[in-house]
Formats: C-alpha cells, structure tokens, sequence
C-alpha cells in the first residue's frame, strides 16, 4: 500500500470518521441507549483489545528474545498488572481517578507522535511536547463530562460499583474545575494550532485543526460512552497498528495491508482469548449477567489494569521507532521541544548532517 494511502487511513480517516458519526446522530436524532456499549464490546475482538493482546509479541521483537525467553521476560508485565489489581481491590476510586489521568497522557502522547511523523518541522516552541499531549489526552478524558455530566457520572458510578465501591455525589463545584481544566486544555489546542499557521507549517496546521474539530463535535454530540468507544477503536487503536506493524511486521512509516492487520490479530491472540475469558468472567462474576452494558463495564476494568504496564511498554516501543535510523530522527531530536518523540534515545544530534526541511 502507498504511503499516501497509509497516511489518508491513519491520518484522515479516524476524524472523518468520528464527524460522519456525529453528523448522522444528529440527523436522527440522537443514538439509542442500547448502543452506547457496542463500539467498546466490538474493540474486545477488532483492534481495540488487540492492539495491547499484542504487547508480547511486541515485547519479545524489542527484546530479540525466543518465545521461552520472551515469557520470563514478560514476568514485569504481569507483577504490574498484579499490583494495580491489588489496588483496584483496596482503593477503587483512587485506581480508577489514576487510570484517567494515565489514559489522558497515552492518547496525548500517541496523538503527539503521530503529528510528529506528519511534520517535523519545529512547531509551537512555546509549549513543551509533554504539555501538548496532556492537553490533547485531557480533551478526550473530559470532554463527556463536560457534555454530558449526568450521564458521565452514572457510567462512572457503575464501573465503581463493579468494584464495590460507593457511588460518587457529582457537584457543581467538581463540574466547574472540570470546565475549568478543559477550557485550559482547548486554549493550549488553539495556540497549537495559531503557532503553526504563523510559522506557515500549513500541514501540521491543518491537521490539528482536523482532529480538535474532531473530536469536540464527537464528543459535544455522541453519548459518552458510545463516543469513548468510538474514539479508544477507529482512533487511538487503528493508528497503534501503524507502530505496531513497523515493530512486528518491519513495515515502513505508513504501510499497511490486510494481511498485516490479520497477521497482528492472529499475534495477538496469546493474550487477548485469556483476556476475553477474563472480561467475560468478570462480567458474571461482578455484573450477575453478560448483557453488553456488563461486558463493556467489565473490559473497561480491564483497561484499568493493564494501562499502565501497557504504557510502560509503549515507552519503550516509541523510543524505538524514534530513535532509528536516519538524519531524520536525529534532526527531530535537535529540532525543539515539541518536535521527536517523548522518550529518551540513544541517538546523538549530529548537526552536520541534518537535512535543510521546509514548513508545510
């Protein structure tokens, strides 16, 4: 597949998605409640779960280590999902108030690499690369609570009571600062976007403008939950696949082919059929039943376990596509703050041969 394809179904195609979506809820009149759950449920066996089932395979191309290997190896990941279950089951409230925050930062992060490897042209050097992606993954976050606080706090209140905890009182003082911190989050998005557009890089710009539209109508229209799952399945898992398939499958920047994305499910399926016996387990065990609202409850809890080794590991896959080959990543290390990725890397900046770049 061509790059230009690659980069229309990574690129443009998950924002396009998310507004047709949006623009035929509003020709109907809005999406049943029966559906709000389906995208989540559909992201257990398409892209969504998958695209973290995979982290061992991930883990064992990083590592350059054999399958007997890549198990012992792999212990980490599970000593971390262990700990976080063990505080799922002490504090709940508090595990999931992190898993937000943690989640805020891997969707601005992966956000943040991907409009790297569209432009690398210095951009924005006002704001730091870390800032940026915090801003972009709170927007997601926030944003349902911000348009639909009522419904937002119900969903939240029946992942709590999954775990047995007491439901939340929402108030009016806690609606405010989420109001506050978003509308903080959306002026970070513009200035983003201005700075690009006074330093004519009109490629980045547009971009930006893209997704934020994006992503305000999806959120500002959809039900919460709907439009989460929406979002966590043709967004922020289809375009890991683009990294995951250079890491696994040794692909270039923006390939892609039906093969690959079959031969990543089919890799993925060491993790992901005991992890789909697991959400189907918690879902009888906690939800008495397994309706879709139980299911997709029971693999967002999931997601709170495996986040954080998840992004851990992801940490190191970014550094390792970053840090690769080329003049190209060693100028966008040494072409300013919001430009490169977010992770350390072994490459050193050589100035002499950084290639001369124009903006758009």
């Amino acid at each position: 597949m061509t790059s230009c394809i690659g980069k229309m179904l990574f690129i443009f195609a998950p924002p396009a998605i998310l507004i047709v979506l949006s623009v035929i809820t509003l020709a109907v009149g809005g999406i049943p409640e029966l559906l709000a759950p389906w995208p989540f449920l559909i992201a257990m066996f398409a892209v969504g779960l998958p695209h973290g089932a995979i982290d061992f395979m991930v883990s064992r191309r990083l590592d350059g280590t054999s399958p007997l290997s890549g198990v012992f190896r792999f212990g980490w990941y599970a000593a971390v999902m262990a700990c976080v279950i063990a505080s799922l089951a002490i504090a709940p409230l508090l595990v999931i108030g992190i898993f937000g925050m943690l989640s805020a930062w891997h969707f601005g992060r992966a956000d943040a690499e991907d409009l790297s490897d569209i432009s690398c042209v210095q951009s924005i050097r006002s704001i730091p690369k870390g800032i940026w992606a915090l801003s972009r993954g709170f927007l997601v976050v926030l944003l349902p609570f911000v348009f639909f606080f009522d419904i937002s706090v119900s969903t939240l209140n029946q992942l709590l009571a999954f775990c047995g905890n007491a439901p939340l009182t929402a108030s009016d003082e806690w609606r405010l600062n989420i109001v506050a911190l978003t509308t903080g989050c959306v002026v970070i998005a513009c200035v983003s976007i201005l700075q690009s557009v006074a330093e004519r890089n009109t490629r980045r710009a547009a971009v930006e403008m893209l997704e934020f539209i994006a992503i305000a109508v999806c959120f500002s229209t959809l039900h919460p939950l709907f439009a989460s799952g929406v979002y966590f399945l043709v967004w922020h898992s289809w375009r890991h696949f683009r990294r995951l398939n250079r890491s696994v499958n040794h692909a270039s920047l923006w390939s892609i082919d039906l093969r690959s994305i079959v031969s990543l499910h089919r890799d993925s399926l060491i993790l992901l059929v005991p992890t789909l016996l697991a959400v189907a387990w918690i879902a009888f065990r906690l939800g008495g039943d397994l309706t879709p609202m139980n299911l997709c409850l029971s693999s967002l809890l999931v997601y709170v376990v495996v986040t954080l080794p998840h992004e851990m590991l992801c940490r190191h896959l970014f550094a390792s596509l970053s840090g690769g080959t080329s003049a190209l990543a060693t100028s966008r290390q040494a072409s300013g703050r919001l430009t490169g990725s977010l992770t350390k890397s072994s490459v050193r900046p050589d100035f002499r041969h950084i290639p001369k770049s124009t903006p758009g």
